[in-house]
C-alpha cells in the first residue's frame, strides 16, 4: 500500500518528505486496520489496488496502455471479491474522464471510448470469474431481509468525520451519537482514521488552486462526499438510486471512504507542498506516529486474547 501510494504521489507531482509522509499514512491508515478488525478480508487485499487504479486514470489522456494497465487493476479487485471497490472506482473513473469533457473540453467521444475499451479489456481479464458469477452465482442470490441501500449514509458536512475521528465503537455504536449523526452500521463501515492534524495543511488551499490536478481531486472528493450521503434529496445519487433499483445491492454506502482515503492524502500532499519544511515535519512526525498508536490498537482488535484458562483443558483434549 506504501508503494502505490508512492507511485500515486508521484503522478500528482509530490516528492521528497511529503512524498514519504504521504505513503506511510496511506499505508498506516484507519481503513486497513478497521478492515482486518471486520474480518473483511477481500476489502483489504485491495488497499494497495486502489492508488494505482488513480495512477492509470487520473491523467487526462489515457493511453492504450493506461487502459489496459487499469483494466488488469479493476480485474485483481474482481479476484479478489471486492466489488463493492468496483463499484466506486467506476464511479469516480466515469468522473474523471466526465471532468475532462466538460472542463477540458476534451472530446467526448473519446472519453467515452476510452472507458469502454477499459472495461472491454475488463470483461475479458476477468471472464474467469465474471461468467461464472454472472450465469450461476447472481441468479441465486438470496437476503434474508430487504435492502436498504439509504441507510447508513450521513449528511455531507459529516464526511469529514471518518478521518479525524480516533475512536471506534465508543463514537460510532453509541445509540447517542446514531440518532444524533445518523450512524446505522458498525464503526469499521465508517472508519478511515488519518488524524486531524493533516488538515491542517488545507490553510493553504487558497495557494495549490492553480496547480494541475487539484480541481479534478476536489470535484472527485465532492462526489464521494455526495455518494455517502446517499439517503438525502440534495445528493444525485439519491436521485439514481430511486431510478435505478438494482443500485440498491450496494447497500453500505459509507464504504467509500476507503477508496477516498488515497484521494484525501494526495490533495493534503499538495497542499503540504506549500508549508515550511520545519512546520510540515512536525506535522508530519505527529500525524505519523498518531495515526500509528491508534492503527495498531484497531489491528489488534482482530486477534483473540490468550485463553489461559482453558489452556490445561485443550491439552488434555489434544492427549
Amino acid at each position: 500500500s506504501g508503494v502505490s501510494m508512492w507511485i500515486f504521489l508521484t503522478s500528482l507531482g509530490v516528492e521528497g518528505p511529503v512524498r514519504l509522509w504521504g505513503a506511510l499514512l496511506y499505508m498506516l491508515s484507519g481503513g486497513a486496520g478497521a478492515r482486518l478488525a471486520a474480518g473483511q478480508i477481500q476489502t483489504l487485499l485491495t488497499y494497495p489496488l486502489i492508488p494505482l487504479f488513480f495512477f492509470f486514470s487520473l491523467p487526462s489522456m489515457m493511453r492504450f496502455s493506461r487502459e489496459i494497465s487499469a483494466a488488469l487493476v479493476l480485474t485483481l479487485i474482481i479476484f479478489s471479491g471486492d466489488f463493492y471497490t468496483i463499484w466506486f472506482l467506476t464511479i469516480f473513473f466515469i468522473a474523471i474522464r466526465g471532468y475532462y469533457v466538460f472542463a477540458k473540453r476534451e472530446s467526448l467521444l473519446g472519453s467515452s471510448a476510452s472507458v469502454v475499451r477499459t472495461y472491454v479489456f475488463l470483461s475479458i481479464f476477468a471472464s474467469v470469474k465474471l461468467v461464472p458469477f454472472l450465469l450461476d452465482v447472481l441468479p441465486r442470490i438470496e437476503r434474508f431481509s430487504a435492502v436498504d441501500p439509504f441507510a447508513g449514509s450521513i449528511h455531507a458536512w459529516l464526511s469529514p468525520l471518518p478521518f479525524i475521528i480516533p475512536w471506534r465503537e465508543m463514537f460510532y455504536d453509541r445509540p447517542f451519537f446514531r440518532r444524533l449523526l445518523g450512524f446505522h452500521f458498525n464503526w469499521y463501515e465508517y472508519y478511515a482514521f488519518i488524524s486531524p492534524l493533516p488538515f491542517l495543511f488545507l490553510i493553504k488551499i487558497k495557494s495549490v488552486m492553480k496547480q494541475k490536478y487539484t480541481i479534478l481531486l476536489l470535484t472527485l472528493l465532492g462526489i464521494g462526499v455526495l455518494y455517502s450521503a446517499l439517503k438525502y434529496p440534495y445528493s444525485p445519487f439519491y436521485w439514481l438510486f430511486r431510478t435505478l433499483p438494482f443500485l440498491g445491492n450496494f447497500r453500505v454506502p459509507q464504504r467509500i471512504f476507503t477508496p477516498m482515503t488515497p484521494l484525501v492524502i494526495g490533495f493534503l500532499s499538495i497542499c503540504a507542498k506549500s508549508w515550511k519544511k520545519n512546520i510540515a515535519m512536525g506535522i508530519f512526525v505527529l500525524s505519523i506516529g498518531w495515526t500509528f498508536f491508534v492503527g495498531q490498537r484497531t489491528m489488534l482488535l482482530a486477534f483473540e486474547k490468550p485463553r489461559a484458562a482453558e489452556r490445561a483443558l485443550i491439552q488434555a483434549l489434544r492427549q
